[in-house]
């Protein structure tokens, strides 16, 4: 149910009044994003990205630098991987001010103690290959 929702979500935006209502989108997507069952959260990922696609993220800098936050500061290391996973598709559409955060959070998250499996899925959704085990 909630996978079927986090994909549908990302198909919504002309029935939510068109880009400048975009960011309502985003806040459930983002609460769904840090559920800790792996479809769901990258289904509410690919939908995140799917809405920033079809507006301003220059435009949209700091609303979209506070989903970033606020996942890559959650509690549940699904919510550190759900901010890290939006880090490259926003990265260069930013600000160099922005981009150095982004990195920081990119570094941080990926440098800490985490499981095998988090890095791993780090690694995959910033487009390296599988680190050693």
């Amino acid at each position: 149910m909630l996978t079927c929702l986090s994909e549908t979500l990302g198909n919504f935006l002309e029935y939510v009044g068109g880009q400048s209502f975009a960011m309502h989108l985003i806040r459930p997507l983002e609460q769904l994003s840090s559920v800790e069952e792996n479809s769901v959260r990258e289904k509410a990922i690919e939908s995140i990205k799917k809405v920033l696609s079809q507006v301003s993220i220059k435009e949209n800098e700091e609303d979209v630098m506070g989903i970033i936050r606020r996942l890559v500061n959650g509690e549940w290391y699904s919510t550190k991987i759900a901010g890290v996973s939006l880090i490259p598709f926003v990265f260069l559409q930013v600000r160099p001010e922005f981009q150095q955060e982004l990195i920081k959070y990119h570094v941080s998250c990926t440098t800490i103690g985490y499981t095998r499996n988090a890095r791993r899925t780090r690694c995959r959704r910033s487009g390296g290959s599988r680190p050693p085990t």
